[in-house]
């Protein structure tokens, strides 16, 4: 898989480094992963700040495995904390959704079950959003491709048809992660305006990227399918850059206003700062900034 950085150094610096750093990261475990040997029932995908490339030294490696096989799962999680260990980087959450066995059917078989497990929607959503692979790619494409042929079924018969399962699924999982730091402003006020800062920006920037695609895909006509799966590969950024590119739009205020979220929250000092309790906020002189800036990332998407 070759990536190539799509922002400009001189007016994105911290953009353009982040993404450099993500992508040489994301190289070395791919190239420590391989030497385990290939097991054909697993895959590996990264998450968050590195599915979306915009990590730092100060990022969590959230991953997600994908496998079937309880043997390979064991064998390949503990090859794959040891590496992580290893290369100094930051654990995901033990109890957060990334901590557990993920069967390719519990993610293809599907969204809105009546017993769906809030997890399963969460490891879905995110392959499809802001992930890429570290381990067995091919594997990694296979699924994603099967999900995203679930949500666009109807699409095979009637291609004129608007992709609604898919939307309405993306839209759930957004007002989820909502609904999710509101349940944790009560059970870790501390975290609160650290985490509100992210959501006003990464998590919007999550879900604009597929929310414009899918209302860009209806210009597409039968080719809709084609230009969905292919906006895949892209990070949420490049979704919105294309997509604005495609109907002569500037992306820059969108950048720029990214570019300020990403050199805040690079620096250690900043996120320690921002960890402050609900009622102290509007005292803190990065959130003011960060908020203000949300606004108006909001106002350019």
């Amino acid at each position: 898989m070759t990536n190539t950085n799509p922002y400009c150094t001189q007016k994105y610096p911290v953009l353009a480094s982040s993404w450099n750093f993500s992508e040489n990261i994301l190289k070395e475990l791919r190239i420590s992963m391989s030497d385990i040997g290939q097991y054909n029932n697993t895959c590996i995908a990264v998450a968050g700040s590195f599915g979306r490339y915009e990590a730092s030294q100060l990022s969590d490696m959230d991953y997600i495995i994908i496998s079937d096989n309880k043997c390979e799962y064991k064998k390949i999680k503990k090859s794959l904390i040891n590496i992580v260990r290893r290369k100094k980087l930051l654990p995901p959450n033990p109890t957060g959704v990334f901590s557990r066995q993920v069967p390719p059917s519990e993610l293809i078989d599907i969204a809105g079950a009546k017993d769906e497990n809030l997890d399963h929607l969460a490891q879905r959503m995110l392959l499809l959003l802001e992930s890429k692979p570290i381990y067995n790619s091919n594997k990694y494409e296979e699924i994603q491709l099967n999900i995203l042929s679930k949500y666009l079924e109807y699409l095979r018969d009637d291609p004129a048809k608007f992709p609604l399962y898919l939307l309405n699924d993306t839209i759930r999982y957004f007002r989820w992660i909502c609904v999710n730091y509101q349940f944790s402003f009560w059970k870790e006020n501390e975290k609160w305006t650290l985490r509100n800062i992210k959501l006003r920006h990464s998590r919007v920037i999550m879900y604009a990227g597929m929310l414009l695609i899918l209302l860009n895909s209806s210009k597409k006509g039968k080719d809709k399918r084609d230009y969905i799966a292919k906006s895949l590969h892209l990070t949420p950024l490049e979704r919105i850059m294309s997509v604005f590119n495609d109907n002569n739009y500037s992306s820059d205020n969108v950048l720029q206003a990214y570019e300020l979220f990403l050199s805040r929250l690079n620096q250690e000092t900043v996120r320690n700062a921002l960890q402050v309790e609900y009622h102290a906020r509007n005292n803190n002189e990065y959130y003011d900034e960060l908020k203000l800036n949300s606004d108006k990332l909001r106002a350019y998407n």
